[in-house]
């Protein structure tokens, strides 16, 4: 009886580790889309930014010069 107690234990305390081996945070980098565009507005041609869904746009560039074609890297 001893043994099997024994070998019970044994296993128990080699899938300790193994159990908590995985903490559930994911490692993958995260990827936020957005969408580069030109728009004429306010008389000009300039490069704005946005989400996929169309929503939270922003300005990047406001001269008195077309900006038009943008380009990322």
């Amino acid at each position: 009886m001893k043994k099997y107690l024994l070998i019970l234990i044994g296993i128990v305390l080699l899938m300790i580790p193994n159990g908590c081996s995985k903490t559930g945070v994911v490692e993958d980098p995260y990827i936020d889309p957005h969408i580069i565009f030109t728009s004429r507005r306010w008389w000009n041609y300039d490069i704005f930014i946005a989400d996929v869904y169309g929503g939270h746009m922003t300005h990047l560039t406001k001269n008195k010069w077309l900006d038009f074609n943008p380009a990322i890297s």
